[in-house]
């Protein structure tokens, strides 16, 4: 049997859809599955309508080229149209199965006209799709998913050994306060947001750690970073580009305080991480968030693109110790409940083995 992936990344992520499919990949190997890889950073795109149908001929080309066993093809729904009419081949004149990954929801953000692009190319990957392996609910139902072929696997997640005990109290005058943010630079992430609430707050003993890949949308990156160059004082906001897990967790350990600003998600891995490191969370009321976060109970819910209501909910939970305390052991408990990779990714290989 062979399993082809679209995506890959040659080091391991720490953490978001690349680790999912990392994790996955290497969770295969284990299992002695000959791999393949089609990395489509490597493949010149370009909007007009010839490239991708380019790609798409790449595609259909690179799997079938010494087609001789079982083949899995697995791919996104961020792919989908860069496969979509591949996969239409694929599913009428081969026996190749077809696995799509449908890791988030940012259609619902997406603007009308991309939003009727995006499903008319990935419903067809729907349609072709011999299996439909979804984040969350949410997610399912934000991309309308036939629950014929749906099969809902949450992310795992990298669980430490013990829950992190915290500080007595975090009083802004007394000590200093780390606010971590983890996750790509992009418009969906919500960042500006979080660094506008740094800018409402104005406190030299707020220090704002931003871990993520800064790399996918310079515009967006240069908008942040000039609004950090005029409206923040230096050395309140640190930036971390690659990292490995082993430099997260040391960010874990000295957190006061996640915030996840999203203007959607699928799931958040983050969210579950911080939680299982006893780091209180403040994170916006969209996608899955709201399946994982009860307001008030292990977590703080804010309105998203709303930079008062993060940082009102950051004063809060300094201001308020029991809350926080509150807040720390029931995430704890309904985070521990999560799914390890192995879990996750035996869920898959369980899926994979059904089509051949």
């Amino acid at each position: 049997m062979k399993v082809v992936f679209i995506r890959f990344n040659a080091t391991e992520p720490v953490t978001g859809g690349e680790k999912q499919f990392y994790n996955i990949k290497e969770f295969l190997k284990v299992k002695k599955i000959n791999l393949e890889f089609i990395d489509l950073a490597q493949l010149p795109f370009s909007l007009r309508w010839f490239r991708f149908l380019s790609i798409n001929y790449f595609v259909w080309r690179k799997i079938t080229e010494g087609f001789y066993e079982p083949t899995v093809l697995m791919y996104s729904t961020s792919q989908g149209l860069c496969v979509f009419l591949a996969s239409a081949f694929f599913r009428l004149f081969t026996s190749i199965k077809l696995i799509m990954l449908v890791l988030d929801a940012n259609i619902l953000i997406s603007s009308k006209h991309s939003q009727i692009i995006s499903r008319f190319i990935n419903g067809i990957c729907f349609l072709t799709a011999h299996k439909i392996l979804c984040n969350s609910d949410s997610t399912a139902r934000a991309w309308k998913v036939s629950n014929k072929k749906m099969c809902v696997i949450p992310p795992g997640v990298n669980k430490p050994k013990g829950i992190r005990k915290s500080k007595k109290n975090l009083n802004p005058e007394i000590q200093s306060v780390n606010i971590l943010f983890v996750g790509q630079w992009k418009p969906v992430k919500g960042l500006i947001y979080l660094i506008k609430a740094a800018d409402i707050l104005k406190n030299d003993k707020f220090y704002f750690h931003i871990v993520g890949d800064y790399s996918r949308d310079l515009a967006y990156k240069n908008t942040v970073q000039n609004y950090i160059n005029q409206h923040l004082p230096e050395g309140e906001i640190h930036v971390y580009d690659q990292i490995n897990f082993e430099k997260l967790e040391t960010l874990y350990s000295i957190a006061s305080i996640v915030v996840i600003p999203s203007l959607m998600e699928g799931y958040s891995m983050v969210l579950r991480e911080a939680m299982l490191r006893g780091v209180p969370v403040i994170a916006t009321n969209v996608g899955a968030i709201s399946e994982l976060i009860k307001n008030e109970v292990n977590g703080l819910l804010v309105p998203s693109r709303n930079s008062i209501a993060i940082a009102n909910a950051i004063e809060r939970l300094l201001a308020d110790d029991k809350l926080r305390k509150e807040l720390i052991e029931n995430g704890y408990k309904s985070a521990e409940r999560s799914l390890t990779w192995e879990e996750h990714c035996e869920q898959v290989y369980q899926n994979i083995l059904e089509l051949c």
